[in-house]
């Protein structure tokens, strides 16, 4: 989200919401649905990234596991990326 440094009032924080349902609850992609996949759910998170070559860190979200969502409220804008 750009541009890199803007950043909002702690009051009012903006809300990033990310949707993975169109990996079909496969989520590490190799074709089964397993308990791997639960382990990752249970994983996932949004990560942040305040300048490129930085590290990620984890910004901490709530899950919606059974819409395949996750969201953050964010302080300002920088790179975000899922993972786990």
């Amino acid at each position: 989200l750009e541009p890199s440094g803007l950043t909002f009032d702690p009051a009012k924080p903006a809300e990033l919401k990310i949707e993975y349902d169109q990996l079909n609850d496969d989520l590490d992609g190799d074709g089964n649905v397993d308990a791997d996949d639960d382990d990752i759910e249970q994983q996932i998170d949004i990560w942040r990234q305040a300048r490129p070559g930085d590290p990620f860190v984890r910004v901490g979200t709530g899950k919606i596991e059974d819409q395949d969502e996750i969201e953050a409220k964010l302080l300002g804008f920088s790179r975000y990326a899922i993972a786990y």
